[in-house]
C-alpha cells in the first residue's frame, strides 16, 4: 500500500494529470464566458495542453494565463474575423 501512493507511482502521476485537466478545463470555461474571448482560450488551453504532453510541466494556471495574455490580442481578432464570415454565410440566401 506504501508503494501505492509514492508520489512517484503510476496512480498519482495518473491523479495529477487528471487534476491538471480538470484545472484546465475549468480555467477555459470560465474565460469563454464572454464569447469574445473564446479565441484566447482556445490558444491557451492548447498550448497549456501540448505542454502537460512533453512534460515541460509548471505550473498549469501559470501557463495557462500566460499564454493567455500572449495571444489575446491575435486570438480574438482571428476569432471576430472568422465569426463574422460564418454569420454572413449563414445569414445569405443560397
Amino acid at each position: 500500500m506504501g508503494k501505492l501512493l509514492n508520489i512517484d507511482s503510476s496512480v498519482m502521476r495518473i491523479m495529477a494529470l487528471l487534476a491538471d485537466l480538470i484545472i484546465l478545463n475549468t480555467l477555459f470555461i470560465l474565460t469563454s464566458l464572454p464569447l469574445i474571448t473564446i479565441g484566447a482560450s482556445l490558444c491557451a488551453l492548447q498550448t497549456s495542453l501540448q505542454k502537460i504532453l512533453h512534460q515541460n510541466r509548471g505550473s498549469v494556471i501559470k501557463n495557462y494565463f500566460k499564454s493567455f495574455s500572449l495571444n489575446f490580442r491575435q486570438a480574438t481578432i482571428f476569432f471576430i474575423i472568422l465569426s463574422l464570415l460564418t454569420f454572413t454565410q449563414i445569414a445569405s440566401p443560397s
